[in-house]
């Protein structure tokens, strides 16, 4: 597998890229102030996966940098349904989260006018 030096930006064509960037763009547009200084990049794989429990991002909350891990999100995540839309949601999910942490609040709370419960 290749490390994370290997950028999934080195591909410009990727979805899972684009999805990120996308979202990330939506994110940014929600809360410009809180994250203008943000970067966001996709690598393959963390370094030092522990076992147990292979991480889908990281956050560096001094550095104001995210890692999204692409090969665990692709390759970990279980879709009841193999499509372009699932998989999507799930990519989508993952940088809410992310972005979420980085931001010490609930992924739900980053577009509360865009997610109703029911």
């Amino acid at each position: 597998m290749r490390g994370p030096l290997a950028l999934a930006r080195s591909r410009p064509t990727d979805e899972f890229s684009h999805i990120v960037a996308a979202t990330v763009s939506y994110l940014k547009g929600q809360w410009p102030h809180e994250l203008e200084t943000l970067r966001v990049d996709v690598v393959s794989m963390p370094l030092g996966a522990v076992l147990d429990r292979v991480p889908r991002w990281s956050v560096d909350k001094k550095q104001r940098s995210i890692r999204i891990y692409r090969l665990p999100i692709e390759r970990l995540t279980r879709l009841h349904k193999k499509d372009r839309w699932h998989k999507r949601v799930v990519i989508e999910s993952v940088v809410f989260s992310a972005v979420a942490e980085m931001l010490g609040t609930d992924p739900w709370q980053l577009a509360p006018e865009r997610f109703h419960p029911h």
